[in-house]
């Protein structure tokens, strides 16, 4: 596809060919590899598609590669397609990545929900979305790029954030959370694949999800406790005992738990260069004093400092109840 609308733009087109165009996602991370792909279409001949075309010769740059991939992934859809006609689709393949005209002129609105997303269904062989609210005549009309995408990832997909957007959230990377117990602690979770160097979670104002506070607990974990749940190490049993972590083991290891991730957040928040209240003050000045782009990227911060400080609160709670005596079982509705 970046081939396709690299050969576009080298004909002077910009535009897209007047169609609908799939093709598979093939990759979590594509700007990852976008050197590899350019190696690889020059060494496919992709230079040699358009002979005749004007301006065609030696279109595949490496800079049009880069072009063509934001070009594609800032309109492009993430849709479960059938593969085949009359295949039945299989709930845990990957989505396809989907251009759709017309519906990709549709700009966000985290106000919209679940229903305004595009969906496609196999049967009909139609991609479908529906507005979230009724229209006056004139109004510009709004989709969702995601009904649960916080500020930060909208900036960086998709290079702006709306102010109705309230998701707060932020990366929160394993290694952060401080030094696992021991090697077994260490062998048991790249035994089910989130290795502390390599897993990264999220945080959101109320704090992190059940899986995180497993992970952190399992991290934590005395040998005794390691022993208890059923580790062994080569076992292949990993996943089943990580359930065994998804509630709290004891009071002392629940503490350790908490003091990590509390100490992680405010970790995450120090490095900032500039304070919430700064970021404020800032934003609420008035005229061209600060241009655009500056606003969108002050509203991503703030809202992953509100993430981060909501976190740290709720933390601190749970750590004073543990503290006046209520039992870990009672901690969490």
């Amino acid at each position: 596809m970046c081939t396709r609308c690299s050969g576009h733009r080298a004909k002077g087109n910009n535009g897209w060919p007047a169609h609908q165009c799939w093709t598979s996602q093939n990759s979590d991370s594509p700007f990852a590899v976008l050197r590899e792909d350019h190696q690889a279409m020059i060494a496919a001949g992709a230079n040699k598609l358009f002979p005749d075309g004007q301006g065609s010769s030696g279109f595949i740059t490496e800079k049009a590669v880069q072009w063509a991939a934001v070009m594609l992934l800032s309109r492009a859809f993430s849709l479960d397609l059938q593969e085949e006609e009359g295949q039945a689709w299989d709930m845990g393949s990957d989505p396809d990545i989907a251009l759709v005209p017309w519906a990709d002129m549709l700009n966000h609105s985290s106000g919209a929900g679940k229903g305004s997303c595009l969906v496609y269904n196999p049967n009909s062989r139609i991609a479908s979305l529906h507005a979230h609210r009724s229209y006056n005549q004139g109004e510009e009309v709004y989709d969702s790029y995601g009904p649960g995408l916080s500020p930060s990832k909208l900036l960086l997909d998709y290079g702006f954030v709306d102010s109705e957007n309230h998701n707060h959230a932020v990366d929160l990377p394993a290694s952060t959370l401080g030094p696992v117990k021991s090697k077994a602690n260490e062998a048991f979770l790249e035994a089910i694949g989130l290795p502390i160097g390599g897993a990264i979670f999220t945080v959101t104002s109320s704090g992190v999800d059940e899986s995180v506070m497993a992970w952190t607990r399992a991290a934590v974990a005395s040998k005794e406790e390691m022993e208890e749940a059923g580790w062994r190490e080569g076992h292949h049993n990993a996943p089943s005992i990580m359930i065994q972590f998804s509630q709290p083991t004891s009071q002392q290891n629940e503490l350790e738990m908490l003091h990590r991730l509390l100490w992680a957040c405010e970790g995450l928040l120090s490095k900032y260069p500039t304070t919430l209240a700064q970021d404020e003050a800032a934003i609420a000045v008035k005229g061209p004093s600060l241009p655009p782009a500056r606003r969108q990227v002050l509203r991503a911060l703030m809202s992953e400092k509100l993430a981060l400080q909501g976190a740290c609160h709720s933390f601190s709670d749970t750590i004073k109840k543990l503290h006046s005596g209520i039992p870990c079982g009672s901690l969490y509705p």
